[in-house]
């Protein structure tokens, strides 16, 4: 398939969710895109920026009956969005003070989302959300040192992180 309106500036992020796949992307206008494929087809793509200032990819996980969106800001701030199944996404905040310098990953196990990010000091930090989120703390006591964007998921009881140093 090929990305639209104007093509994809960053890699773009892929969920299930409500028995759809949903794809987002950052095209070069500085937007992001939903773009959802319910087993047969692509829908239209929808712009939905929410006056975000971005200029990385985006991280879609679900949790809670939602899914969730969060990408870094040009500020390195975290912004954070969901939606309930409709192309539409509400504002969820900014996670300050915490800061990345790349795209953060996601990945939810059981009724936990868990965030995975690259701190500007360079560190692996990870938190979590339930309901409320959870202070960042240092993977491996900051023996993790990721060049760059962090990818994570989960299977059979256990999250695992990967990523490039």
């Amino acid at each position: 398939m090929k990305i639209e309106p104007s093509g994809a500036q960053y890699s773009p992020a892929l969920a299930a969710y409500s028995n759809r796949v949903w794809l987002v992307h950052i095209s070069f206008d500085g937007e992001p895109y939903l773009n959802t494929h319910d087993g047969t087809r692509w829908s239209t793509w929808f712009s939905d920026s929410l006056n975000w200032d971005v200029d990385q990819g985006v991280a879609l996980a679900p949790q809670g009956g939602r899914l969730w969106r969060i990408a870094t800001g040009k500020n390195k701030s975290l912004f954070t969005s969901t939606s309930d199944g409709g192309p539409g996404w509400t504002y969820r905040g900014v996670r300050d003070p915490w800061k990345a310098s790349h795209s953060p990953a996601l990945t939810t196990l059981g009724d936990t989302m868990w965030i995975f990010l690259r701190g500007l000091d360079g560190d692996l930090y990870a938190g979590t959300y339930n309901g409320t989120w959870s202070g960042l703390h240092k993977v491996s006591n900051g023996a993790a040192k990721p060049m760059d964007a962090p990818t994570a998921t989960a299977h059979q009881n256990k999250i695992y992180v990967m990523y490039r140093r």
